[in-house]
């Protein structure tokens, strides 16, 4: 089996990790070329796995030129699967598989109103959120399948019978600290970590919010996540106002597992997400999460986490946790088997592999 990958921006988010997971995986089963359209620290990833890519960097509007580069190349490699990821990197492979007609492959990783709420200006978000709409319909339109990373996230397609929903995963032997027991609350301060960009759309003025409301109680506060923005800026200098201390932006890390192993809670309030990786590895350590109250976190977080959408029932949530430590940990011990049980990084890739093939014998 011969696979091309293509890749939008190769970051080290979530979305461009479980490519790399993906792409790895293949590339010791079948023979794997990647083009990535732009430059990031995740080819050091890929070059140390031995894993042939190709650069064409490249925007919206691919030169003529670009295009000429990635049909050659793709033309010459001769794919049974064309397998793209991210918005730009779906839009430029559709692009291109009209004149292939490969078998190919889009997986939707965000929902228009993720890129939207990026923006202040409702003009600039509507014009942003119909870009992407337009995206997403004419990528769906030239692929042969779409996956979805959700069931409610899928809902959003223009062509539900391409249809397939395959879950993100955790990678067990990458992360090595997950699916492990985690001790007691060991105080009563209330630990709180929160991972995530620093923008609107991750809800962060939301969690300022409530450490307003927590401001009579003990409470640390593990922001980890980009502040290069705008609104971070914004979020920095209003915490700096209200003295709040005890609440530390500790930037993008590589690896927030110490984050995670230092908490008692996870708390995120995103506004939007088609699937919510954080949340995920946030269970994986036995925290308790409180997020807000839509499609996909409904079918992502289980019930006995708090979903929902108003701050005083977050708040108590919190405060009869801290005074339950057996409920604690029975809500933790059932999150980590959730996810040990629901996310494996091996039964999923087994899922991806039966996919392939299916495709490839219709």
């Amino acid at each position: 089996m011969k696979i091309l990958m293509m890749l939008d921006q190769p970051n080290l988010y979530g979305s461009e990790m479980h490519f790399l997971d993906l792409v790895d995986y293949f590339n010791q089963q079948a023979e794997v070329k990647v083009i990535v359209l732009g430059n990031g620290p995740l080819l050091k990833l890929l070059s140390n796995k031995k894993i042939d890519f190709t650069i064409i960097p490249t925007g919206w509007l691919p030169s003529l030129s670009h295009l000429k580069k990635a049909y050659t190349l793709i033309r010459s490699f001769s794919p049974d699967i064309i397998h793209s990821h991210q918005p730009k990197a779906n839009f430029v492979a559709t692009l291109l598989n009209i004149l292939l007609r490969k078998n190919s492959i889009v997986t939707i990783h965000s929902h228009a109103l993720d890129h939207s709420l990026v923006y202040k200006n409702i003009f600039k978000r509507k014009v942003v959120y119909m870009f992407h709409r337009f995206v997403q319909f004419f990528s769906e339109w030239g692929a042969t399948k779409v996956i979805y990373v959700s069931h409610s996230s899928s809902k959003s397609s223009f062509f539900p019978k391409k249809v397939a929903v395959l879950y993100n995963w955790l990678n067990e032997a990458k992360y090595g600290v997950l699916f492990k027991n985690r001790s007691d609350t060991a105080s009563g301060i209330i630990k709180i970590v929160s991972v995530g960009s620093v923008t609107f759309a991750k809800g962060f003025d939301l969690l300022i919010d409530l450490a307003t409301i927590l401001k009579h109680q003990p409470f640390t506060i593990d922001i980890v996540g980009s502040v290069e923005n705008q609104f971070a800026s914004e979020l920095k200098q209003r915490v700096e106002v209200n003295k709040m201390s005890n609440i530390i932006f500790h930037g993008y890390q590589n690896d927030p597992s110490p984050y995670f192993k230092q908490a008692d809670y996870f708390v995120l309030f995103s506004r939007a997400e088609t699937f919510g990786l954080s949340y995920i590895e946030a269970m994986s350590f036995g925290l308790p999460v409180l997020c807000l109250s839509y499609a996909t976190t409904a079918e992502i977080v289980p019930a006995v986490n708090s979903i929902s959408n108003e701050l005083s029932k977050h708040m108590q949530y919190l405060t009869d946790l801290q005074n339950n430590r057996e409920r604690y940990n029975k809500i933790s011990s059932l999150n980590r088997s959730y996810v040990s049980e629901t996310f494996s990084y091996g039964s999923t890739m087994e899922k991806y592999k039966k996919f392939y093939s299916k495709l490839l014998e219709e």
